[in-house]
């Protein structure tokens, strides 16, 4: 195999890895917003005559919240790795293809 072709092929390998980070980072995602929206409803729910689980209901949200912030930062950065691996890897097509003419 050539060192292109071995180049190539990594550049394959990780763009593979990194659509599944992407993917379970988006799954995290996703699963945080349900919970946040879950913490919301009981919030309303107990809004009136439950004050001390409305304060734990509120902390939990906080959290989620927090959560999800961080997940989202973390899939921003996983798809900028992402869109990079791409453009690499077309860069070698590329190459390629010019030095086969």
């Amino acid at each position: 195999m050539t060192k292109i072709g071995a180049e190539v092929e990594s550049l394959k390998k990780s763009l593979a890895e990194l659509k599944q980070a992407v993917k379970t980072a988006q799954d995290k995602q996703k699963e945080a917003k349900q919970q946040c929206g879950k913490f919301e409803r009981d919030m309303n729910e107990f809004k009136n005559n439950k004050e001390s689980k409305l304060k734990e209901l509120k902390a939990d949200i906080s959290k989620q919240k927090s959560a999800l912030s961080k997940h989202a930062a973390e899939l921003k950065v996983l798809q900028k790795g992402l869109q990079t691996a791409t453009l690499e890897l077309g860069e070698y097509f590329t190459i390629g293809d010019a030095r086969s003419n």
